[in-house]
């Protein structure tokens, strides 16, 4: 019996030898496996990371793009409303001229307007009663000054504006509201009046 237990504890020993070298060839197969999905589970990963990264970049610029151009809007529109402000201030510091001052203001604006020298002259309510006579008189001795016709009349209606005056002759009206002074001289002096308000 001897000889049996010796081939049968030869045939276990050569089967566990067998048995541990395939353990062991599964186990390195299993680290390979292991292995070679952990790289590809890194690069993944990284890959993700990095498109992320990338996502990340690309909205934040966006937002950054967008939070620029917001701010550039309001600051146009601050920069809108003060110019606003400065051609109201200027409308307001032309119509309240001390009366003599404002008196040869409107005058001289009438005799430079006119085109014949028979205008009627419209005032705002307030200035027709307060300097419209003396506005006239002045208006009509500025033009005889530099030979022309002085007839211009103070007429019977008002004009709805804030200060200045319009000459009408007919149909025809010309426009010299302090209102429509700074409006056409908005255009020329924009550069000008945002570069001191601005600078």
């Amino acid at each position: 019996m001897k000889g049996i237990e010796k081939i049968t504890k030869r045939i276990l020993d050569d089967a566990r030898q067998e048995v541990s070298a395939i353990e062991a060839e599964a186990a390195a197969e299993c680290d390979r496996i292991r292995s070679k999905y952990k790289a590809l589970a890194d690069a993944e990963y990284k890959r993700l990371i990095a498109e992320g990264e990338q996502s990340a970049e690309k909205r934040f610029e966006l937002l950054v793009g967008s939070a620029e151009l917001e701010a550039k809007k309001q600051i146009l529109s601050l920069k809108q409303e003060l110019l606003g402000e400065a051609y109201s201030l200027a409308e307001k510091k032309l119509a309240e001229l001390p009366e003599a001052e404002y008196t040869q203001f409107l005058a001289s604006l009438a005799a430079k307007a006119s085109r014949n020298g028979e205008e009627l002259l419209l005032l705002s309510p307030a200035d027709r009663e307060k300097v419209g006579k003396v506005v006239e008189a002045e208006a009509n001795r500025i033009l005889a000054s530099q030979g022309r016709r002085a007839g211009l009349r103070l007429s019977d209606k008002t004009a709805s504006i804030r200060g200045g005056v319009i000459l009408e002759d007919g149909r025809i009206e010309i426009n010299c509201s302090i209102e429509a002074l700074v409006a056409s001289c908005r255009n020329e002096l924009a550069g000008e009046v945002a570069k001191i308000l601005f600078n």
